[in-house]
Parts: structure tokens; sequence; C-alpha cells
């Protein structure tokens, strides 16, 4: 039964995919790629970050169109702040964001936290399993800080930068003669940075 539900669900993902001009490499919804184990398991996409973010604005619009009450309304406002905050990262300015895209980058991190911290709360007095507060919320809200405090944008710093760095150091260490393998890339890395 659950498979059938995501299935269902793909087929509208998809099609709102191909109406919003949302490039992704999803192939398919199945129960393990959300961590549903059993009935009661509370969905968590494995994936990479880029095909995440579009299942987000997927979700934020689904569930825009799907509110009916207070509860509805926060669950659509903390998924319209995930997806509002890497937006504005991933369109501002790569190094520095304007004091617009400081406020709402300010306004987006307090919502997702706060909203996500009210709706663990409502779910945990009902003893649902839903919106655990992870680490990972706590740390989005110290990035926000520093962001707004130094006027950084998060996306010139941030985690999957320097993977892509150690990827391109790597290829440098490959192209360069053992005995000096140290220098040139420490060279070429502070190139690269400046």
């Amino acid at each position: 039964r659950i498979q059938g539900q995501l299935s269902n669900a793909y087929r509208e993902f998809i099609v709102w995919s191909g109406e919003s001009c949302q490039q992704h490499t999803i192939r398919r919804f199945h129960p393990l790629g959300f961590s549903l184990k059993s009935q009661h398991s509370w969905p968590s996409y494995k994936g990479k970050a880029h095909n995440t973010l579009v299942l987000c604005r997927w979700l934020e619009s689904r569930t825009r169109n799907a509110i009916s009450g207070p509860y509805s309304r926060l669950r659509w406002q903390v998924l319209w702040a995930w997806t509002e905050w890497f937006n504005i990262c991933l369109t501002g300015d790569p190094d520095f964001l304007d004091a617009a895209e400081l406020k709402r980058l300010g306004e987006c991190g307090m919502l997702m936290f706060f909203g996500h911290k009210h709706l663990a709360h409502a779910n945990s007095v009902d003893c649902l399993p839903r919106y655990k507060l992870r680490q990972k919320a706590h740390v989005m809200l110290h990035i926000t800080a520093q962001a707004v405090a130094g006027r950084r944008n998060p996306r010139s710093w941030w985690s999957f930068k320097e993977e892509e760095t150690m990827g391109r150091l790597s290829k440098i260490a490959v192209g360069t003669h053992a005995v000096s393998v140290c220098n040139l890339v420490v060279v070429r890395y502070l190139v690269v940075m400046q």
C-alpha cells in the first residue's frame, strides 16, 4: 500500500517538476528511499542535496494548496522557509548578501527553526514521532546568525563547496610530481581561494 501511494506521489512530482522546470535525478519514490521501514515510520528522504531541495519545493507547493488550519499553515510556512532560505543563498551574490536578502534570510532562519520546534512539540503532545528537532536545524540557526552578522552568503563557505574543493584538490595533486605535491597543492589552493 505504501509503495502504491509513493508511486502516485511520484507521478504528481514528475508532472510538477516538468511544469515548473525543476531539474532532478530522482527516478522513483520507494519506501527505503524515505526510511519507511514500517507503517508508523516518519519519512526521512535520503538523496543528494539538489534533489532534496527540488523535493522540498514540490512539498511546499502541495502543502500551500492544503492549508486548512493553524497546524497546516505552520507546516507550509516551515517548508516555505527552508526552500526560501536556499533560494536566497543560490540566487544572491556568491560572496556577500545585500541588506534585503540578509533580512529575508534571518526571517527564514527563525521561522524554520522555531516553526519546526513548535511542530515537534505539537506532535509530541499527541505521542507522534514527527518533526523531531535534529542537530541540523540548530546548526542552520547558527549559520543564519553568522550570515546575518557578517553579510557572507552561506553559499560561499558551506560544506557543498568544501566537498567540491576537495575534488579539485585531488585532481591537482594527481597532476603534480610526488616531490612537489605538498607545495603545489597549497599554492594552487590559495590561488583558487583568492
